[in-house]
């Protein structure tokens, strides 16, 4: 039974990119699922990696998925395709370029305070001082630096005199 509403996957992917990238390595293991060979365990590590692997596992052990039937598995891994290309996708412009724990903590934040998985777009904007500028569902919040220096600047000559 496939926990519809429970399924994260933050484990695998935080970006948008990873996304993609984790879409092509599930493809490539759902290609061999009916071979009369298929392993689930050498299948996956050949695609993630031992780490994500043992993540993987468990996951298919949470869903109660048969790892010796090959329909279940089929029909698990397409639900995980499902869900990974309906995910909300987040734009985020960092004024430099946000390494793996970053991007980590941000999406971990979105599943906090959102209660779901949304997928980070990271782009580089050389033109903030610092902090980030975030676009989500049609909606902007600009929490850099330059935007709390442009406001002071504006109040302050604002209010100058010209002489």
């Amino acid at each position: 039974m496939i926990k519809m509403g429970e399924l994260i996957l933050s484990d695998f992917f935080t970006t948008k990119s990873q996304a993609n990238n984790f879409l092509a390595q599930l493809n490539a293991v759902t290609e061999k699922i009916f071979d009369l060979d298929f392993n689930l365990e050498t299948s996956v590590r050949s695609q993630f990696g031992a780490k994500k692997t043992d993540r993987f596992i468990s996951l298919v052990r949470e869903n109660e998925i048969p790892p010796e039937s090959g329909m279940a598995l089929n029909n698990f891994l397409n639900h995980i395709k499902e869900v990974v290309s309906s995910l909300p996708v987040a734009t985020i412009a960092f004024a430099i370029e946000p390494n793996e724990q970053i991007l980590k903590n941000v999406s971990d934040w979105f599943i906090l305070n959102l209660k779901k998985q949304v997928l980070i777009e990271p782009e580089i904007d050389h033109n903030l001082i610092a902090g980030t500028v975030v676009s989500y569902q049609g909606k902007r919040l600009d929490s850099s630096v330059k935007s709390v220096f442009e406001q002071t600047c504006a109040n302050i000559f604002q209010n100058t005199p010209v002489k």
